[in-house]
């Protein structure tokens, strides 16, 4: 008696399965709605939610531009350079992990260890890859660190000042994206 009823159970199964892969319409008498669709039902559906969205602006440009305020804890070198001459900053902001900052030589050579600086970053429009990686999401990388943000669009350092605070309000400590 068992056998029968799941063999019946699995020849119910196979038959509805087979009736929604063959596009053969089911509806519900009381509603009179079709619950399972064909393909092209399906496609045509897609289409008509894809022409009632709104559309998004278009994104054409993008400018980066920004300054944080850090304290240098310390120049170490580059490895993969000459592993001899210091290159490379480990900075850490007011209450945030700190992270390696490269800067050009020619700032290098006017900051010291142990000390708080303002840092402003180069203006730069974002084009190529970089403005396809920013369309879209926009909130996201919005909410990424500086140093991630620093990395991912690949902006640099345009100028460096001593500046005698702990760093706390002097600057927004922030990368803005205008568009």
């Amino acid at each position: 008696m068992k056998k029968l009823i799941v063999v019946c159970l699995l020849l119910i199964a196979v038959m509805l399965s087979s009736a929604c892969t063959l596009g053969i319409r089911v509806t519900d008498p009381k509603i009179k709605e079709v619950v399972i669709k064909d393909d092209n039902d399906i496609e045509n559906t897609e289409s008509e939610v894809e022409n009632t969205e709104p559309e998004e602006e278009q994104i054409t440009s993008v400018t980066a531009r920004g300054e944080f305020a850090a304290h240098v804890i310390d120049i170490i070198p580059d490895y993969v350079l000459d592993g001899d001459t210091p290159r490379v900053l480990l900075v850490a902001c007011y209450q945030a992990k700190p992270f390696l900052l490269e800067v050009s030589d020619s700032l290098l050579a006017t900051i010291g260890k142990d000390k708080t600086y303002l840092f402003v970053i180069e203006e730069k429009a974002l084009s190529g890859e970089a403005l396809k990686l920013f369309k879209g999401n926009e909130n996201f990388i919005d909410n990424l660190s500086l140093n991630e943000q620093l990395l991912l669009f690949d902006l640099s350092i345009a100028s460096v000042e001593e500046i005698q605070e702990d760093g706390m309000d002097v600057s927004e400590n922030r990368i803005t994206f205008d568009r």
